[in-house]
């Protein structure tokens, strides 16, 4: 009946909100900009969460957003796409490429 303001599903509303300049009375407390930085370093991999955080990146963008916590999203999405496309590529190989992913991302193009 109420809700945490910590899980990954309210920080993707309390994101969202933050986006569209919205403070939202649902939550007890405003979500920091340290904590959505936190989150977004953490994003979970899970295509859902990956999917999502995709929409919140697209509507930073329209609205110019460019805080440390979207930066901070958008590396971590890349992250996991580069993880995805290594593990599809070399499915045997995936494993004993630790760090691979984290160099790739650093010479990846950014958008926007």
């Amino acid at each position: 009946d109420h809700n945490c303001g910590k899980c990954n599903k309210c920080m993707l509303t309390l994101a969202a909100f933050r986006i569209v300049g919205v403070e939202p009375a649902c939550f007890d407390r405003p979500v920091t900009d340290e904590e959505l930085l936190r989150w977004s370093r953490t994003l979970p991999s899970a295509r859902y969460y990956v999917q999502e955080g995709s929409y919140l990146l697209q509507g930073a963008a329209d609205r110019g957003l460019a805080e440390p916590w979207v930066k901070a999203l958008a590396r971590r999405i890349r992250t996991v796409q580069v993880k995805d496309a290594v593990r599809a590529a070399w499915p045997g190989l995936a494993k004993g490429v630790a760090g691979l992913h984290r160099r790739a991302v650093k010479v990846l193009p950014t958008r926007g």
